[in-house]
């Protein structure tokens, strides 16, 4: 029997991109269970206009104060009944073969954590569904996450997994702060989760940057990464001291590009903290280069 998937769809005061990115959803070969959206406390207006969309698309739309991505997430899930969660953003884009090609994973592989194959884009996604027997179908199958955690290839975000309910549930969803890295946060405490797959080809999931995407908050990032830090130290992370080097690189690899940017933007203290605090794990990892430039780089600017 296929899987069948729900797909959850947080939302607040960003209703320019929702009806196109539900129509991909209802442009699937192999539409999902349940289409839910969660107005994460948008402002009368905009949740007026997010109800119109979530209206014509046939979706089921869910209303909260706000909360943060996350809360609004395990909102969707709560209602959820599909056996896998496909967590996708309201202003993202799927292709009309991405849900078959979940199912063909889990179907081959009974995975229960697959990170998208990811196109990005800026004003259109370029059209490659028509190109699939030119691309092909490929992926690479690991133990887990942490097993993953070698192929520096890897990339994981909220807008970019499909996880098996259960695995969700067992280990209670997203955390609740209203700070970014809360996917991170998740794929690690999946880190032990039987079936990591990532889809090389083809693409699932056309992901759009602009300016406006929350994403682009440097100081809501920089307090993510250090929240990741704090569960690393505080030993939330499954694996015990078996599996650190394996946490360390997938950290370390969140770490790097967080504390650059936060140099770049201006924000001197939260990226030296970021460097002082990661020193000793990027010296066990013979992190050289990043060691050595960040410095040369902070005093550059």
């Amino acid at each position: 029997m296929s899987p069948t998937f729900s797909v959850i769809t947080p939302v607040y005061n960003r209703s320019e991109y929702l009806e196109a990115a539900l129509a991909s959803v209802n442009a699937q070969l192999s539409p999902p269970t349940e289409v839910i959206v969660i107005d994460d406390g948008s402002d009368p207006e905009e949740a007026a206009v997010i109800a119109a969309k979530v209206d014509a698309a046939g979706a089921t739309l869910i209303r909260q104060e706000n909360a943060g991505p996350g809360v609004a997430r395990n909102r969707g899930v709560a209602e959820a009944s599909g056996e896998y969660l496909i967590f996708f953003d309201s202003d993202d884009l799927m292709y009309p073969n991405t849900t078959q090609t979940y199912a063909r994973v889990i179907e081959e592989t009974g995975a229960s954590f697959i990170p998208d194959a990811v196109w990005e884009f800026t004003d259109e996604p370029r059209e490659i569904h028509d190109l699939h027997e030119e691309l092909g179908f490929r992926y690479d199958s690991y133990e887990d996450y942490l097993s993953a955690s070698r192929n520096s290839e890897i990339t994981l975000g909220a807008t970019m997994m499909v996880v098996k309910k259960s695995a969700f549930d067992e280990v209670q969803g997203f955390h609740s702060e209203k700070i970014n890295a809360e996917d991170h946060d998740l794929s690690l405490r999946l880190g032990e989760a039987p079936g990591f797959v990532q889809i090389v080809s083809p693409p699932t999931l056309a992901y759009r940057r602009h300016e406006n995407s929350l994403t682009a908050s440097n100081d809501k990032t920089r307090r993510g990464i250090e929240y990741l830090l704090d569960q690393e130290r505080a030993g939330n992370y499954p694996g015990g001291t078996r599996r650190a080097a394996d946490r360390r690189r997938i950290l370390m690899r969140h770490v790097r590009p967080v504390s650059l940017a936060c140099l770049k933007s201006g924000d001197r203290t939260g990226a030296w903290k970021l460097y002082r605090e990661t020193f000793g794990a990027h010296l066990k990892q013979g992190s050289w280069k990043y060691l050595v430039g960040f410095p040369v780089m902070a005093c550059c600017r």
